[in-house]
């Protein structure tokens, strides 16, 4: 009887310098990895036909399996590639990223106080500061001396306050 195995390894024998030439022709940047290409290839045509009860005879349709499989290893390699250069693109990006997301982390942790910090107020002192932000777009009247003293105060007052929560004038806490 005729053993499958020395069979197959007959075969690859054969098939090695069509396979080889294939890649050559058709993926020549991966020339780096074809044994390896070559090998994955064999070892799956190998693993088909043990899993197949019958036996492919024709040389030919084995040849032909083994350029799909080839065709398809080297594409899983082409894919690696791509994969691997995208991350690391991605990596380089995310250092840009991790900036930008820094300044709007602290922007919204700088709101987050500001915030708080304006609901301990009076509603007047709230009234006062946010007064422009308040209004509908009307003209504003002129504030009294009085008004404009307790308006410097309370912006003196909460950057006193967020210089002591972050360690720093709130903008250079943004990076400014």
């Amino acid at each position: 009887m005729n053993d499958p195995r020395k069979s197959y390894e007959a075969f690859c024998e054969r098939a090695l310098p069509r396979l080889r030439r294939y890649l050559l022709r058709h993926f020549r940047p991966l020339s780096a990895d074809h044994e390896d290409i070559l090998q994955d290839a064999l070892a799956d045509l190998f693993a088909f036909v043990q899993r197949r009860n019958d036996v492919l005879s024709q040389d030919d349709e084995l040849m032909a399996l083994a350029y799909a499989i080839t065709k398809r290893r080297a594409a899983d390699r082409y894919r690696g590639a791509v994969r691997r250069a995208a991350s690391e693109l991605n990596a380089a990006s995310t250092i840009a990223e991790v900036e930008e997301h820094d300044v709007r982390f602290r922007y919204r942790e700088l709101l987050s106080a500001v915030l708080l910090l304006l609901t301990d107020l009076s509603e007047s002192d709230q009234q006062l500061l946010l007064r422009e932000q308040l209004s509908s777009g009307d003209k504003l009247e002129a504030l009294t001396p009085a008004e404009r003293k307790r308006l410097s105060r309370l912006r003196q007052m909460l950057r006193e306050r967020l210089r002591a929560r972050f360690g720093s004038d709130p903008y250079e806490y943004l990076g400014g």
